[in-house]
């Protein structure tokens, strides 16, 4: 299922992803579990804070800068916002994915190439 993802450094506690997003996956059967929450989520751009209601895991399947295809385990909030997918700060980490998308974290990307 296509989709617009948004690596956030700093997302620091909880992915998110979007209400639509996530009625799209309901309707194409995209496999998940979801609980309910209690908790509020405010924008770093406009200080608008929105009401969580749900909370669900899942595995999305992106294609790295080497065009490999990596799996990432998501913990996510659903909230209506405009992205379809915003991965935090820990889950970055966890998945390496500085790594696998060098370009949207350094200038100089070689940099990369030396650490072993």
């Amino acid at each position: 299922m296509p989709g617009r993802l948004l690596l956030d450094t700093g997302a620091i506690g909880h992915s998110v992803v979007s209400s639509t997003f996530y009625n799209n996956m309901l309707k194409t059967s995209q496999c998940h579990n979801m609980i309910a929450a209690s908790s509020s989520l405010t924008s770093a751009l406009n200080d608008k804070t929105t009401t969580v209601t749900k909370e669900i895991t899942f595995q999305v399947s992106v294609n790295n800068i080497n065009n490999e295809s990596i799996t990432i385990n998501v913990k996510a909030l659903v909230a209506d916002i405009n992205i379809d997918l915003i991965i935090d700060r820990e889950t970055i980490k966890t998945h390496n994915l500085v790594y696998h998308f060098p370009h949207h974290f350094l200038r100089n990307q070689n940099f990369l190439l030396n650490q072993n």
